[in-house]
């Protein structure tokens, strides 16, 4: 029994030590040990268009994280458009203490901003819509997503951004073809197109009651530009035209038929339709042929009268004499 008792103690004693020697010393991460801040400068604005789209806008670096022990430490770049970031999303992440932002990453950014590259836009004061600011900051962490493992997060910086704005470019450009049963010279064929020059479009032509739209390109009726087309892109449209409703949104022309010069200015975002010249000097000719005829028509009585005063005058010379 005693001999039971000694080899039962004895592998108590050995199974213990075994266990402490497997075991060994247990670390805990702790937060409060370090700090996570970047290192890099920033730029006191960044430009950024769809033309740079793959190049690198910034490469964010930071101070590795201390945790008070060895372990794996992993890192998250997060964005908000609001400083408070009440909401935020993730751009990356990364084990090293360094992580490059394309230009691509701050485009997305400024869509969701609500910025854009158009010149002829504006925000609610006025001023050019393609600047903004967003923030970013870094997250550390522990583990493999680091939900309920220690973290430490960085300060959060502000990235100015301005998204240069299109330019146009100086000379002539591309035409449009004005198809439909509206203008007299061309009906439902490809037969006339503006003249194009700095982005404004003008054409002269002769318009009647009826519907017509553009076209980018000759004879491809899947190049349409139609009435919806440029209210989307915010032209103010001449009072003469219409959507006239159909699957097609043809412009419907409501004026008097007649010759017209219809200019579409792409920098102004305007559609307008002026009389033409040709009908203004119809008009001139008109009134010079009216005065003339006013003219002539005076000349013609005045001569009558005349003629009449001759011959009363010459009656009362007969008169006298047979007298």
């Amino acid at each position: 029994m005693k001999r039971i008792a000694y080899w039962l103690i004895t592998f108590v004693l050995v199974f213990s030590m075994r266990c402490e020697e497997e075991l060994g010393p247990v670390f805990i991460a702790s937060e409060s040990l370090g700090t996570i801040e970047f290192e890099n400068s920033f730029a006191s604005e960044y430009l950024i268009s769809e033309e740079t789209a793959s190049n690198i806008a910034e490469r964010f670096v930071w101070n590795k994280a201390n945790f008070g022990v060895q372990t794996n430490v992993s890192y998250e770049i997060q964005s908000s458009l609001d400083k408070s970031f009440d909401s935020f999303e993730v751009i990356g992440s990364t084990s090293e203490n360094n992580f490059a932002i394309t230009v691509s990453h701050l485009l997305d950014l400024a869509e969701r901003l609500g910025l854009d590259n158009d010149p002829a836009t504006t925000d609610s004061d006025g001023q050019p819509n393609n600047k903004g600011n967003v923030y970013v900051r870094i997250r550390a962490y522990t583990g493999t997503t680091g939900n309920d493992s220690p973290k430490l997060i960085s300060e959060i910086r502000p990235l100015q951004l301005i998204w240069l704005e299109q330019t146009v470019e100086s000379g002539p450009c591309d035409g449009l073809w004005v198809v439909g049963d509206a203008v007299v010279d061309a009906g439902w064929n490809f037969v006339i197109s503006t003249v194009c020059d700095e982005d404004v479009h003008s054409i002269e032509l002769e318009l009647t009651t009826g519907v017509f739209r553009f076209f980018e390109t000759e004879g491809d009726w899947d190049s349409g530009l139609d009435f919806p087309h440029f209210e989307d892109e915010g032209y103010t449209i001449d009072s003469n035209f219409e959507n006239d409703g159909s699957n097609d949104a043809n412009f419907r022309f409501l004026g008097t038929p007649g010759n017209y010069e219809l200019v579409i200015d792409n920098n102004e975002k305007t559609i307008e339709l002026n009389a033409s010249s040709d009908t203004d000097q119809t008009s001139e000719t008109s009134t010079e042929t009216t005065s003339t005829e006013t003219s002539t028509e005076t000349t013609s009585t005045e001569t009558s009268t005349e003629t009449t005063s001759t011959e009363t005058s010459t009656e009362t010379t007969s008169t006298e004499t047979s007298t």
